[in-house]
């Protein structure tokens, strides 16, 4: 059974925080100045969660939702499409490819799509 793991980014402060569960997402809203007493309406629009897929790249790496992958053959985006995590092709002209993340070997996480978009 995977760990159900979240990583936070925060669009205002440009930062990145990784959540262990639900109540850490919670706290790291808190920890960026969220006031609990107040309206979450809006809020939740400054930060982007994206969910740990349960996989790893070759190094080891823990791979989230929002990651850049490659190998030898291409690069792709790590999306949650249809029920499932996907890598979406970032490096042929039909974009549209989508194959199930398991299926792609040997990939290693080069970035993430908030740090690094230079990348897509």
């Amino acid at each position: 059974m995977r760990g159900i793991k979240f990583r936070l980014w925060d669009n205002d402060k440009k930062i990145m925080s990784i959540c262990q569960s639900f109540s850490d997402w919670c706290y790291a809203y808190a920890q960026f100045e969220f006031d609990l007493k107040s309206n979450m309406t809006g809020y939740f629009d400054k930060c982007e969660l994206m969910q740990f897929t349960g996989l790893k790249d070759k190094n080891g790496v823990e791979i989230f939702e929002g990651d850049i992958v490659s190998n030898e053959v291409a690069k792709w985006e790590v999306i949650f499409n249809t029920g499932c995590f996907v890598a979406k092709c970032l490096s042929f002209e039909e974009r549209e490819l989508h194959i199930a993340l398991r299926a792609v070997k040997e990939i290693e996480v080069i970035g993430n799509v908030f740090q690094n978009p230079e990348l897509l």
